[in-house]
């Protein structure tokens, strides 16, 4: 599962190795340096990925190898809280570290609805590789609870929907999950006994 509110210096959230981190700085070091897009669909804002490659200062000749974008849930006290977790504004100093804020009840239609704002930045920044957080804490049914989101493909902005639609881009692509709990109705059958 990723660990995408890690740190390099600490574990947050759960979340103690930073993977997904790990896996970008692997691709990068490609002799191409290629660019590298980052998805995260966590309930769960991925501050750890996005604090890690954000960076205030860049020069703006220099177009980065990493862009961010994390859609997540937002309501107040709901974790993790930080600057890089509201919605970004048009005039931002980091246009490559991007949030999206959704309300509680998000559901397949506020996907389908924000999915053409996640392609015009994936068509802007033409990645290589897309590395992609696919949590699972926003489906329905979760004890979480926040987002009435599902995963059926053929609903238009499900979860399966965005993946499809992620490896139609034609990239590389690592596709990590996370987000899981347990409880969630049938997940513990497809767990191995010894989970």
């Amino acid at each position: 599962m990723p660990r995408h509110h890690a740190t390099r210096a600490s574990a947050a959230g759960f979340c103690y190795v930073a993977d997904a981190v790990l896996a970008i700085l692997r691709l990068k070091r490609a002799q191409s340096k290629p660019r590298i897009m980052y998805i995260d669909l966590d309930l769960h804002h991925g501050d750890g990925v996005a604090g890690a490659f954000a960076n205030k200062l860049r020069s703006r000749r220099i177009f980065p190898q990493v862009l961010t974008l994390s859609i997540h849930h937002t309501a107040p006290g709901f974790y993790p809280a930080g600057p890089l977790m509201d919605v970004t504004p048009e005039d931002t100093p980091d246009p490559f570290t991007l949030s999206i804020p959704l309300k509680a009840g998000a559901s397949a239609a506020a996907f389908a609805q924000i999915w053409v704002a996640v392609e015009n930045i994936r068509a802007s920044f033409a990645p290589e590789y897309v590395v992609v957080q696919c949590g699972v804490d926003g489906l329905a049914g979760d004890p979480c609870a926040k987002w009435n989101w599902c995963i059926d493909h053929q609903i238009e902005g499900s979860l399966g929907w965005c993946v499809e639609r992620i490896l139609q881009w034609g990239c590389g692509t690592l596709l990590l999950g996370g987000g899981m709990y347990i409880t969630v109705p049938g997940v513990r059958d497809l767990l191995p006994a010894s989970f």
